[in-house]
C-alpha cells in the first residue's frame, strides 16, 4: 500500500549505487594528505610495474597507467580530493578523478559534491543475511559501493543540481505527484518529506510486520495519518539524519563525553575486546567505557558498525580527530536506539494496516 522508494525519487532514473574505485588501496585514504601523496607517488614511478609494487591497481581493460601519467599532471586533480562514506560512519578520502576512482557513478555522486542530503537504501534485505533489515543510512557526501556488505547502495539524493546559462540550477528529487500527495496531507517542505521517509523506514514495528516483503525489493513508505503525526515522525526522521551525518550542529548531544575515553598507553588499535561491563577496548589498555551492549551490537547495512570501524583500523595509530569521531559514533548509536523507539510510539505501521 505504501510508496517504493525509487517511485519517490524518480526524477534521477534508476537508483545508482556509490563509486567503485576498482584499487581501494590507491584510491581509498584515512586522509586528504594521505591521498594526495598516494597520486604523487604513481606520478613518481617510471613503470607500470613500478606502479603495482606500490599499490594494488586494477586491471588494463578498467584503467591505464600510461593514460593516468600523461593526464594527472596537466589536470588540478589536488582540488578533486574528497571525502567519501566508505562504511556506515566510517568517512575516508578519494580523489574524485576517472585516473583514481574509476567508477564514480556521477549520474548520482555529482549531485553530492555540492550541499546535499541522500538515503542509501539497498533493495533486497535477504542479500545481507540479518533477520531485521537495517540496510538503510544517510549521508552528505558520496559513497562507496560496498557502502552495505552486500547488494551496493543505491543512493537517493534530495536535490539535483544542474548548469545552466545563469549559473548552478538546483532542483528538488522528489515526484510532483508523490510531493503534491503529501502537500495534501501536511505543510510539508521536501526536507520535512526526506525526514518523514527516513524516519519511518527506522520503525521496529516496520521492519519486523514487513520483513518478508523487505527481503526481495526496496520498501514501501506509508502516508502519514495527518498533519500532526507527519510532523512528529519527519522531527525524528531529521534527528536521525544529523546523527547518522554526524551534524554536530543539529545534534550537540553529539560532543558529550557519554562513553569516556579510558586507559593509559598509545592509541593504536591491536586488541579489539567487548565486555558485559561497558569496557570497550582498542588496545593493550586503552577504550571507551561504559558502552551498552545494544550499541556494540548495533547494525548498519549487516556490518556491527562500531566492530566493523574499529576492525579497518587495526594496525593504526588513531588520531585525536579519529578517537572523537568515534566516540560520537558511539553516541550517534546509542541515540538512534532511543529515536527508533520514539518512532514506534508515533506509529508507522499503523497507517498500512
Amino acid at each position: 500500500k505504501g510508496w517504493r522508494v525509487p517511485d519517490i525519487f524518480s526524477l534521477n532514473g534508476d537508483p545508482a549505487p556509490g563509486i567503485v574505485t576498482t584499487q581501494d588501496e590507491f584510491a581509498i585514504s584515512f586522509s586528504a594528505e594521505e591521498a594526495k601523496d598516494k597520486v604523487r607517488k604513481l606520478l613518481a614511478t617510471q613503470t607500470e610495474a613500478e606502479a603495482r609494487e606500490l599499490f594494488r591497481l586494477c586491471s588494463q581493460e578498467q584503467w591505464n597507467y600510461a593514460n593516468a601519467k600523461r593526464d594527472l599532471p596537466t589536470q588540478d586533480w589536488e582540488s578533486q580530493v574528497v571525502p567519501i562514506l566508505y562504511r556506515p560512519f566510517d568517512v575516508r578520502w578519494t580523489v574524485y578523478h576517472p585516473h583514481v576512482a574509476v567508477h564514480r557513478r556521477e549520474r548520482v555522486n555529482q549531485h553530492l559534491l555540492k550541499p546535499n542530503v541522500a538515503m542509501i537504501i539497498g533493495k533486497a534485505g535477504l542479500v545481507i543475511g540479518d533477520e531485521e533489515w537495517n540496510i538503510a543510512t544517510a549521508t552528505t557526501k558520496p559513497a562507496d559501493y560496498n557502502i552495505f556488505r552486500r547488494g551496493g547502495g543505491p543512493t537517493f539524493p534530495l536535490y539535483l543540481y544542474s548548469e545552466t546559462l545563469f549559473g548552478t540550477e538546483r532542483r528538488v528529487n522528489i515526484s510532483e505527484k508523490y510531493l503534491a500527495l503529501m502537500q495534501s496531507i501536511a505543510a510539508a517542505t521536501p526536507e520535512a518529506i526526506f525526514h518523514f521517509i527516513y524516519s519511518a523506514l527506522h520503525s521496529p514495528a516496520y521492519r519486523a510486520r514487513y520483513g518478508a516483503f523487505l527481503k526481495t525489493d526496496f520498501p514501501r513508505v506509508p502516508l502519514p495519518q495527518s498533519a500532526a503525526h507527519f510532523a512528529s515522525l519527519a522531527a525524528l526522521g531529521a534527528k536521525l539524519v544529523a546523527l547518522h551525518t554526524l551534524d554536530t550542529a543539529r545534534a550537540p548531544e553529539l560532543n558529550s563525553l557519554r562513553f569516556p575515553l579510558r586507559g593509559d598507553g598509545a592509541n593504536l588499535v591491536s586488541k579489539i575486546e567487548y565486555d558485559a561491563d561497558g569496557w570497550l577496548r582498542f588496545g593493550a589498555a586503552r577504550g571507551f567505557d561504559k558502552v551498552p551492549p545494544e550499541v556494540w551490537n548495533f547494525k548498519i547495512g549487516g556490518y556491527q558498525v562500531a566492530k566493523k570501524w574499529l576492525d579497518d583500523r587495526r594496525g593504526r595509530q588513531l588520531e585525536h580527530k579519529e578517537l572523537i569521531h568515534f566516540g560520537r559514533t558511539l553516541v550517534a548509536l546509542d541515540e538512534t536506539r532511543r529515536i527508533m523507539r520514539e518512532i514506534d510510539e508515533v506509529g508507522v505501521v499503523e497507517a498500512l494496516s
